[in-house]
């Protein structure tokens, strides 16, 4: 099963889109959810913006989006990914205009949905009809995954710091006592 980025969201409410439109900072020309899910489209799959976002997750959602993007297809069950990284609530028009779930998410999968980073679909599984958490396949082309979080430098630490004139480890007679009586040569 792979769903593109344009089947995605034209499935959602003109107030997720919306929604979505904000993360991205995004102003929709349009509250027609087919119109308004093209101009998405075209922002998102850009990988100027992608990287941005990418950048912008906060670190629990980037390792949940590590995660799902690692897994076959990019999905995975819906109840391994609520318990991992806690519920999405999915919600009509009006919940979303009342509760504001983007604004306070329950968790990592949460903030990847508002994001429109992940959706849930339903498809078949061994067990039947099952929930599926999955990244749409073109967005996850553009998505710099190969990109670390870490910034690596080429300056050598510097020698007058704290952590450089620590004193290196040393046993207390007891423990060096123990240490030798228990890995002594020829036991």
């Amino acid at each position: 099963m792979t769903v593109n980025l344009l089947k995605t969201l034209q499935g959602y409410d003109i107030e997720l889109l919306e929604i979505i439109a904000d993360r991205w900072d995004v102003d929709l020309a349009s509250r027609d959810p087919k119109e308004a899910a093209k101009q998405l489209v075209s922002v998102m799959l850009a990988p100027e913006n992608a990287t941005r976002e990418w950048e912008r997750l906060e670190d629990d959602a980037y390792n949940a989006l590590q995660s799902l993007l690692t897994a076959p297809e990019a999905r995975r069950p819906l109840a391994m990914v609520a318990r991992l990284y806690q519920d999405i609530r999915q919600m009509g028009p009006e919940l979303l205009k009342k509760e504001k779930p983007h604004l306070n998410p329950l968790g990592a999968a949460e903030k990847l949905y508002y994001h429109g980073f992940v959706s849930v679909t339903y498809d078949q599984a061994q067990t039947g009809t099952q929930a599926f958490a999955y990244v749409p396949t073109d967005l996850a082309t553009v998505l710099p995954t190969r990109k670390t979080r870490y910034a690596l430098t080429t300056t050598p630490p510097n020698p007058t710091s704290p952590r450089a004139k620590r004193q290196p480890c040393t046993l207390s007679r007891r423990s060096a006592a123990k240490h030798t009586a228990r890995y002594r040569p020829g036991r």
